[in-house]
């Protein structure tokens, strides 16, 4: 629902989203007359359901150059997992308020800057969830762990733009993860099997800087450039042990636009 005031916009919604997933897997195994049967410790039917209920609402404001638009989300998590043939159950619940702001300031040359603040959530898929433990490598076995709980990021961005004869926008913006899902792998040194799951065990840093400029050489000739350069930092656990990655990750992009006659 959205009503404008004169120098207010209220802005309000409701979502429901109702996820039912379904596995039904089994371990066969050959016995002395080789005749493959199911192996009951092994085989299972894993129900996964996920209701998420959100609510929101932003107050968008405009007082002559400037504009103000701030809001809240709220959502509620509903986990509900069921192992049918071990007869146990899992039901995790998470309550999420991200709050966002921005802030935009106009300028009489045609060019305005923007500071903005969001916070983001991110859920783990099925894949990641399922508890079945694949076997098909003897040394090798992987699962997924249905005790993961939704990832929760921190953005902060201020962006400037341009809009005369040179069409300039450059935006620097900071990420800040915490509760990542990401691998976790043992390696048992008796039976030399290395087992990989997931977990949140892992943080991460994004610092970006990203530059769009198009320019019109003449009415038939246009030249864009676009350059962007992210440097992250994702920390982690491996074998219980803290590994720290990091890297620089960049890209550019520069065309030549020609319009024929006609």
């Amino acid at each position: 629902y959205m009503h404008r005031f004169k120098k207010i916009t209220i802005e309000a919604a409701v979502k429901a989203v109702f996820r039912d997933n379904n596995c039904d897997f089994q371990f066969l195994s050959a016995n002395s007359s080789g005749i493959f049967v199911v192996d009951p410790l092994r085989t299972n039917i894993f129900d996964n359901r996920q209701n998420v209920y959100a609510f929101y609402n932003t107050y968008q404001f405009n007082l002559k150059d400037w504009g103000i638009k701030a809001g809240i989300r709220a959502e509620q998590t509903e986990i509900a997992a069921n192992f049918v043939g071990l007869s146990t159950s899992l039901n995790n619940n998470s309550f999420n308020l991200t709050p966002s702001i921005s802030v935009m300031r106009k300028f009489k040359n045609m060019s305005s800057i923007n500071f903005g603040f969001t916070t983001r959530i991110q859920r783990p898929g099925i894949y990641q969830l399922n508890p079945f433990v694949d076997r098909s490598n003897p040394n090798f076995e992987s699962s997924g762990n249905p005790n993961l709980v939704p990832t929760v990021g921190n953005s902060f961005e201020i962006n400037y733009s341009s809009f005369k004869k040179l069409n300039l926008n450059i935006n620097a913006r900071g990420m800040f993860f915490e509760k990542l899902v990401m691998p976790t792998v043992t390696t048992d040194p008796t039976t030399n099997i290395t087992r990989s799951s997931f977990g949140n065990t892992g943080s991460g840093t994004l610092i970006g800087l990203g530059i769009n400029a198009n320019y019109p050489i003449n009415t038939k000739l246009r030249a864009s450039l676009n350059v962007m350069g992210n440097y992250g930092i994702v920390v982690g656990l491996l074998n219980g042990a803290v590994i720290n990655t990091k890297g620089l990750m960049r890209r550019a992009f520069a065309s030549l636009n020609y319009k024929v006659s006609k």
